[in-house]
This record gives C-alpha cells, sequence and structure tokens, in this order.
C-alpha cells in the first residue's frame, strides 16, 4: 500500500472535511430547529433591518430541514438512490473487488462483504480506498483469513472522485479493468457512475447502512448528502467517460514512474 506520507494535500480533502463537519452539524436535529426558530423570531424582538426576510428564511429553511428529515422522506429518497443499482450477482470473473472507506462506523459491513466475496471466488484479490479507512480495512479483512498478498489499497483519497482517480492510477496500469464495487447503498450510485466513467467495469455490491451505530438522524442526513453530492458530479461532468490520471499517485518506494493519461471506456 503507498505510503500514508506520499499522499497529496489537496483542496478536495480539505472541502471534504469541511463538508462531512456540517453533515455533523445537521445531524443535531433538535439543535438545528431551535437554531432556525431563534433566527425566525428574533429579528422581530430585536427589530433588526430585513427582519421579514430574515425570518421568512428561516422559516423555509426549517421547513426544508424538517420535510428532509422525515421517515417518508428518507424511505423515498433511500428507494430512488438504490433502485438504478442492478440487483444481478456479482461475476465471477471480476479482476478486483474494490472496497471504498466511509468511516468507522461503516467499516464493519464492508469487511464482510469483501471477505465473502473473496471467499467465493469472485474476484482473486481486494483492493480498499480511503484516506483514514484503507489501513483499518486492510488490518480487519486480514484477521478474516484473507492473505496480505492478496490485499492492496491507497490511504488518500478524500473524495468519491478522489476514489476512482486514485484507484485508477493504481489498478488500471496492472491490467485491471472488471471490478466488483463494495460500498452503501446511497453512496453506491455516485460511485458507480463515476467509476464507469474512468473506464472500469463496473458490478456493484450495496452494502446496508446500519442504522443502529449511525443512529436515525446521521442516516436521513446521508441519504440527503448523496442527493447533492449527485448534483454536483453531474454538474462537473463526473458521469461521462474521461481521461484517468495514471500519474496521479506515483509510489517512489515501488520504483513506479509517473505514466501518461489512460481514456476511459465509453
Amino acid at each position: 500500500m503507498i505510503d500514508l506520507t506520499a499522499c497529496p494535500d489537496t483542496a478536495a480533502s480539505h472541502w471534504a472535511g469541511f463538508t462531512w463537519q456540517t453533515f455533523d452539524a445537521l445531524t443535531h436535529y433538535k439543535r438545528v430547529i431551535v437554531t432556525l426558530l431563534a433566527f425566525a423570531i428574533l429579528p422581530w424582538i430585536g427589530k433588526l433591518p430585513f427582519k421579514r426576510w430574515i425570518s421568512a428564511l428561516s422559516l423555509v429553511t426549517l421547513s426544508l430541514y424538517v420535510t428532509l428529515a422525515s421517515p417518508l422522506s428518507t424511505t423515498v429518497g433511500l428507494k430512488a438512490l438504490t433502485l438504478p443499482i442492478s440487483e444481478a450477482a456479482p461475476r465471477h470473473d471480476a479482476d478486483a473487488i474494490v472496497v471504498l472507506g466511509r468511516g468507522d462506523e461503516l467499516q464493519p459491513t464492508r469487511v464482510d462483504a469483501a471477505t465473502a466475496l473473496w471467499q467465493q471466488n469472485r474476484a482473486p484479490r481486494i483492493f480498499v480506498s480511503g484516506r483514514g479507512d484503507a489501513p483499518k480495512l486492510i488490518e480487519q479483512i486480514a484477521e478474516r483469513g484473507v492473505p496480505a498478498a492478496a490485499i492492496d489499497g491507497e490511504p488518500c483519497s478524500s473524495t468519491t472522485e478522489e476514489n476512482a482517480q486514485y484507484t485508477a492510477s493504481i489498478l488500471r496500469p496492472q491490467g485491471v479493468q472488471r471490478i466488483i464495487l463494495v460500498t452503501d447503498g446511497p453512496h453506491m450510485l455516485r460511485s458507480l457512475l463515476t467509476f464507469r466513467s474512468l473506464g472500469f467495469d463496473v458490478t456493484p455490491y450495496a452494502t446496508q447502512l446500519p442504522r443502529e451505530k449511525l443512529g436515525r438522524n446521521r442516516s436521513k442526513f446521508l441519504i440527503a448528502r448523496e442527493y447533492m453530492g449527485i448534483v454536483s458530479y453531474g454538474v462537473l461532468g463526473r458521469f461521462f467517460p474521461r481521461e484517468v490520471a495514471i500519474d496521479a499517485l506515483p509510489s517512489p518506494e515501488r520504483g513506479e514512474q509517473p505514466m501518461g493519461p489512460v481514456r476511459g471506456a465509453a
């Protein structure tokens, strides 16, 4: 696995940290509601300028927040995210099982899935992608009896785009084309489209959200966050065929040299 000290410090990693902190703040349901109600009422008490606009904006935001957090919105939102994903069983001739990290709470289901797929001979190797997640996931997968020679990964990516780019920069030069992609259900659609845009033949393998560990509110807003991610990735053109920056993660300790771009498959 690439040495963590070789990981580039990108603007995307800082942005990802900010968005996750914002996301965590939004999961404090009562605190957010009280804050928005305060912004709706206090301008009238203090006789602030533009009080009507401030109050109206706060009430609209509160309505949207409560709607997003409702059980119905969560159920419909999750169904819409997972419906386009094929339920076909993974192929037996995949070149690698690619596991995406998404935090400590989601690691056990990913370890279970990757280990089971490898034991079923779905692919000869497991590749783990994610800053902060890769070393932990590799260790846990090895503890399940998967030999070290069959496990590799990169600990640098902070976003889904970097997951795909860094994975492609390592695996595509090694001839890896067909992968089984392992991540949670809400995250799968965005991940599937992003990896396919970089030329991988992807079979999805979605894991369940462990809501007992995440908590009800965190699960709800994890789903809402995915919709924002899908819209932003679509606007940025990350779902269309494009080139892979093979030299994104050169590894000096392996003696690898930067290579030219590889065209993503249509």
